[in-house]
């Protein structure tokens, strides 16, 4: 066998040997990127990730129960908004017309839960 034989068939063997190293990382990524695999990678990396999150808000959460505490008030007078204000000019309306003062009106409302009150003590 000449040195050009040899020399063709020890590049023919590398060439094998690549080629089947190609065909084995081939077949490897058909499999990672079936959509059965995918599919239970993203489920398993959300599941990880919004535990994760999950875990740092409650931390944060509980290095700052004040802060909390204001926005869940603030969100629940935002929610009840209209009822709040619905019973503001209710109440406002009440004390609108006539000739006395809204002071005056005050002071009748007051002067007759106090005159209740004691009657209720008294009994």
């Amino acid at each position: 066998m000449s040195k050009a034989d040899r020399l063709l068939a020890e590049q023919r063997v590398a060439r094998d040997l690549a080629r089947a190293e190609f065909n084995r990382r081939l077949g490897r990524a058909k499999v990672d990127l079936a959509p059965p695999v995918l599919k239970r990678r993203i489920v398993a990396e959300l599941q990880q990730t919004s535990l994760s999150v999950a875990r740092q808000a409650i931390d944060i959460a509980s290095d700052n129960r004040g802060v909390v505490a204001a926005t869940v008030a603030t969100l629940l007078v935002w929610l009840t908004r209209k009822p709040i204000v619905a019973g503001a000019n209710k109440l406002s309306g009440r004390f609108k017309g006539g000739k006395s003062s809204p002071t005056d009106k005050l002071k009748l409302v007051v002067a007759s839960y106090w005159r209740k009150l004691k009657e209720y003590a008294d009994e």
